[in-house]
């Protein structure tokens, strides 16, 4: 497919199309289409194993379609490798913490906005001596809720700070569109609460794309909702137009999870 093929500039930030990813005999992916609105926060839930993660998966560029296309800001990006695609404005958070453990919050912030500058990390201590990007550091720990944790040892923070800090990195490649999994997770009620006020007040400078399993914080965040089963987007629309549908409802309750009584 032609990766310089470019679509309306109205178009929404991201479009997912036909989209169809196999593993042997099993279809992970099967003919999924997504629109995300721009400064929206759209939700992707399913039962577990209904393929959300391998959705993001493409759609972030660690997994490659057998099929469909990509589109994201009016550009397909459907075979443009990961990196290209952050540099483009499209990032990803994972289930599991990824952070420098060892290094500081405004260290791992830094290396960050680095990697998007394109210098190269052998010049990281010239770096660290780069008042512009010290304060761009020091500004995005603020707004994540780590400003006076600046200088703490990643390692030592909470998990919820951990998640925070992960959150921090995301944000320094400066995206257009977060892909984010599973945020919530292993985040006790405080924490949970924080980051959901902190993902209400990136919208509607930056899209969210969300796969989350705590529905109460999905109907509280999302401004769409996506329900995915057997690969198969089988749902789209509002908190209500999910609670009500009733294959969403048999999907939910076929696995033993009745989220909307």
């Amino acid at each position: 497919m032609n990766s310089n093929k470019t679509f309306s500039p109205q178009a929404p930030i991201l479009q997912v199309k036909n989209l169809v990813k196999s593993f042997g005999g099993l279809r992970a992916t099967d003919q999924a289409n997504l629109s995300i609105e721009l400064g929206t926060i759209h939700a992707l839930i399913g039962p577990n194993g209904a393929g959300k993660t391998t959705l993001i998966q493409q759609i972030s560029g660690a997994l490659k379609p057998d099929t469909g296309e990509i589109i994201f800001d009016g550009l397909e990006i459907t075979n443009i490798p990961m990196y290209k695609r952050v540099k483009l404005g499209l990032a990803r958070s994972y289930q599991i913490t990824n952070i420098f453990t060892r290094l500081s919050v405004l260290d791992n912030i830094n290396l960050a906005l680095m990697s998007i500058s394109g210098k190269g990390l052998g010049l990281w201590q010239a770096a660290r001596g780069d008042s512009q990007r010290y304060y761009e550091s020091v500004e995005i720990a603020r707004r994540v809720g780590l400003g006076p944790s600046n200088n703490t040892v990643a390692g030592a923070l909470s998990h919820g700070e951990q998640r925070k800090l992960e959150l921090a990195i995301t944000l320094a490649t400066r995206p257009k569109l977060l892909l984010l999994d599973e945020p919530m997770a292993g985040l006790g009620p405080d924490e949970s609460e924080q980051m959901v006020q902190l993902l209400k007040s990136l919208a509607p400078e930056i899209s969210i794309l969300l796969i989350e399993h705590d529905m109460d914080a999905v109907f509280r965040l999302a401004d769409t909702i996506s329900a995915l089963v057997f690969g198969k987007i089988i749902a789209t629309g509002t908190e209500k137009q999910i609670k009500e549908n009733p294959d969403v409802r048999k999907a939910y309750l076929g696995d033993g999870l009745d989220e909307f009584s």
